[in-house]
This record gives structure tokens, C-alpha cells and sequence, in this order.
């Protein structure tokens, strides 16, 4: 395989087995998953009347930065990648007020 030879001549050693696997799923995966659902939450919950849009409006500056808490908790520690994870949040939270403000 293209990645074996690749490690040989790196002096790599690769680790493929159960238990990595199931921590990348729990470290990358799952929270992207959950993060993605946020449009979802906020229809259910705006349904219920727990949340308008007008909250969401007002409170947008500090979901922000809960935002750019989530994305560098996510993501290895570069600004790049974290500005990559970032953006989709953003946009999701957007897309949430909207969601919101049409119920």
C-alpha cells in the first residue's frame, strides 16, 4: 500500500488497530456530528417556544465565541484549521436564527 511504503521511508510507523479507530470517531467524528445537529436543536426548540429568534439575534456575539471555543477543542491547535471548522458553525448558526425567526 501506498501509505506503508510511504512510513518505511519516512521511518514512520503506522498504527492501525481497534482502539485508534475508535478514537478518532470520538475525537472527530462525534463532535462534528453533534455540532451539525445545532439547526435541528434549535427548530425543536423553537417549536416549543424556548428560544426566538430574537434571543438567538442578541445572544449571537457570545455563541460566537463558544463557537471559536468548540472549533479549537475540535481541531488541532492551528488557527487555520480552526478558522476551517469555524466557518460551517457560523454558518450553521445562522441558518439557526433563520430557522428560528420562520417559526
Amino acid at each position: 500500500m501506498f501509505s506503508q511504503k510511504l512510513a518505511t521511508i519516512n521511518h514512520l510507523k503506522i498504527i492501525i488497530g481497534a482502539k485508534e479507530y475508535i478514537d478518532f470517531i470520538i475525537k472527530i467524528i462525534f463532535p462534528f456530528g453533534i455540532t451539525f445537529q445545532l439547526p435541528i436543536f434549535v427548530f425543536v426548540l423553537s417549536k416549543i417556544g424556548i428560544i426566538h429568534h430574537q434571543l438567538l439575534k442578541l445572544l449571537k456575539p457570545y455563541a460566537y465565541i463558544v463557537l471559536l471555543i468548540i472549533s479549537a477543542c475540535i481541531t488541532p491547535p492551528d488557527p487555520v484549521s480552526m478558522g476551517i471548522v469555524f466557518m460551517p458553525l457560523a454558518f450553521l448558526y445562522e441558518i439557526s436564527i433563520w430557522i428560528a425567526k420562520k417559526n
